[in-house]
This record gives C-alpha cells, sequence and structure tokens, in this order.
C-alpha cells in the first residue's frame, strides 16, 4: 500500500531535480567557463580572483592565503599553477547568474 506512495514521491522529487537543473542552464564549455570567472572575483567558502584571460591566454588566479599563479579554462576544467606546481579543479558554471560550481563549492562571481 505504501508502496505506489513512495513511488509518486520519488517521481515528484526526480521530476523536480530535472527542472530545477534545467532552469539552471549548467555549462562546461570553456568559452562559458571563461566568461563567467575571467576579470572576476567569486566569492564562496572563500574568495577566488580570477586576472583575465582569453582562448590559449592563462590569467592570473589568487586565492586566499596562497601565493598568486596562474589559471587557465578546458572543457569542464580550470587549471591552476602555482610554481611548478599543476591541479585540476572540475568546473561548470551558470551563465545567467554568474554562478562558479568548482569541485564540491559553489561560488557567486561579479565585478
Amino acid at each position: 500500500m505504501h508502496a505506489p506512495l513512495i513511488a509518486a514521491c520519488a517521481a515528484v522529487v526526480a521530476t523536480s531535480f530535472v527542472v530545477s537543473a534545467q532552469e539552471t542552464d549548467i555549462d562546461g564549455s570553456a568559452q562559458a567557463i571563461r566568461a563567467v570567472v575571467a576579470g572576476k572575483k567569486c566569492v564562496g567558502v572563500d574568495v577566488l580572483a580570477f586576472g583575465t584571460s582569453s582562448a590559449g591566454v592563462p590569467g592570473t588566479f589568487e586565492r586566499a592565503n596562497n601565493s598568486t599563479a596562474m589559471y587557465a579554462v578546458g572543457y569542464g576544467t580550470i587549471m591552476v599553477r602555482r610554481g611548478e606546481e599543476v591541479h585540476g579543479h572540475v568546473a561548470s558554471v551558470s551563465p545567467l547568474n554568474g554562478m562558479l560550481y568548482l569541485s564540491k563549492n559553489t561560488y557567486r562571481c561579479g565585478m
């Protein structure tokens, strides 16, 4: 008797999630990521400062308590080089609301 109710609730939750994701307009393209972050500060659990960047040209990257680094954008990634150390972050953005989804954190980017 509870099975139909549970199935109905699960369908509502799943449908709500899909509609919510479609309304958010998530994009992982390098062009979209660059448009949201280049030349901007992004505020979330900490503050990220991205210098200007274009395709094939890295920009400066600053994060609290770290030395200045360089960043480059790829499809679904932001690569950061600090000295000889290079590491990457999985990244996607919502261009409509200026949100950066970086690894497991969310940032709002603006001027």
